[in-house]
């Protein structure tokens, strides 16, 4: 394949992404038992597994911001590869949303320098935890915030522009083409809800 058909030296084919339908679910956050070793060794697990999921959004959304199919050589993006991508952008935007509510959640027991406040009291191993999750949260959310600061219409318009290059959307695709498009009212010609100017 020519890869300097696709612009920026990009190819179609997306590295851990080709097959991915959706992303997976954000894992649960441990809201009690911070007494228990076990409770913060799950926290722990689950911010690693929050962390593949970010680098899977990066991977995606620096290969839509990318994308510059300048060309009609194969491979054409199907429509159902086309489906999954928006799928998961759908995703990546869903999963900011919950991730933006469990450091909402977190934020409710701990301040912001990482002190508990919450109910009882942390033994001092466990205070000195609180505090690297506590710092792990802020520094994911700087990347979250930084990984999806596009806007989801752009991606989704930006995508499916450069799909149209090779081949013409489907019906489905140019609505959600067309969704991607602001709508800047009023109407300038109004229906009539008269009988008479219904006809000539």
């Amino acid at each position: 394949m020519d890869r300097n058909c696709y612009g920026k030296g990009m190819m179609v084919a997306m590295p851990q992404l080709q097959e991915l339908q959706a992303l997976p679910e954000i894992p649960p956050l441990p809201i009690s038992g911070y007494q228990d070793d076990a409770a913060y060794d799950e926290l722990e697990c689950n911010l690693f597994e929050i962390d593949k999921i970010i680098d899977s959004i990066d991977q995606l959304l620096a290969w839509l911001v990318d994308l510059d199919l300048g060309c009609e050589k194969e491979p054409v993006l199907s429509e159902g590869l086309v489906a999954s991508h928006l799928a998961v952008i759908e995703d990546a935007f869903e999963f900011r949303s919950d991730f933006n509510l469990l450091v909402q959640l977190w934020n409710e027991r701990v301040d912001k320098t990482g002190n508990w406040r919450g109910p009882g009291t942390l033994s001092k191993p466990h205070a000195k935890r609180t505090k690297q999750i506590s710092l792990r949260y802020r520094r994911m959310g700087n990347r979250v915030r930084k990984v999806i600061s596009h806007e989801k219409k752009d991606l989704i318009a930006h995508l499916l522009v450069q799909v149209a290059k090779q081949r013409e959307l489907s019906r489905t695709e140019k609505i959600h083409l067309l969704h991607t498009i602001p709508f800047k009212g009023p109407i300038d010609n109004p229906v009539s809800m008269k009988r008479a100017d219904w006809y000539e």
